[in-house]
């Protein structure tokens, strides 16, 4: 069962006074930190969710809530690619997937993939994917994927281990792995700790 195998990473943030807090999120960069030094972990991804973007194409416009994500996003999570291909490329940071809903909004019955769409009249994203619309019974509400890496492009300096900005996502090989895993994030998460 593919459930059993993911996980979410949470941070405990000691204070001051010796109180510990658990956020669910956490820092930029322990996402390719964890994919570097845990074997047994197949995915990580980080997801930044509850965005609002305005998105154009000719002369239609609308503002839609969305998130960004890493490659592996539509890998970890079993949401329906009705047409296309996600992107899964690191290194590509202007193609997008974005639910029937919205593929309907901005291009009627029209095929939307290679179609380019401006988001915030700034950037212009080409549509790789359309995913099915995402249900009530999904934590994450989005109508489009845009890929994490723009993100930390615009954090710049910010995107370092000192901010706390996203959940991360662990899918392992074997869930029978997972306090393995467990271990070695927490271990290291000391020792980078003590390192800063």
């Amino acid at each position: 069962n593919d459930s059993e195998r993911i996980f979410q990473v949470l941070s405990n943030v000691q204070l001051g006074d010796g109180e510990v807090l658990t956020w669910t999120n956490t820092p930029g960069p322990l996402a390719e930190d964890i994919r570097e030094k845990n074997p047994e972990v197949e995915l990580t991804v980080r997801v930044m969710s509850n965005r609002s973007d305005l998105f154009q194409y000719e002369d239609k416009s609308f503002i839609e809530a969305g998130c960004m994500a890493d490659p592996d996003f539509f890998k970890l999570f079993s949401f329906n690619i009705l047409s296309g291909k996600p992107n899964t490329d690191t290194a590509d940071i202007s193609s997008i997937s974005i639910s029937h809903q919205l593929a309907q909004k901005l291009f009627g019955n029209d095929d939307p993939i290679g179609k380019t769409v401006r988001a915030n009249n700034q950037t212009d994203y080409t549509i790789a994917a359309v995913f099915e619309d995402v249900g009530t019974q999904s934590s994450f509400k989005f109508d489009y994927v845009i890929p994490y890496e723009v993100y930390k492009k615009q954090r710049g300096q910010g995107f370092n281990w000192g901010n706390y900005d996203h959940p991360t996502y662990v899918k392992l090989f074997d869930a029978a792995q997972a306090q393995q895993a467990i271990d070695k994030i927490n271990e290291r998460r000391i020792a980078l700790a003590k390192a800063q």
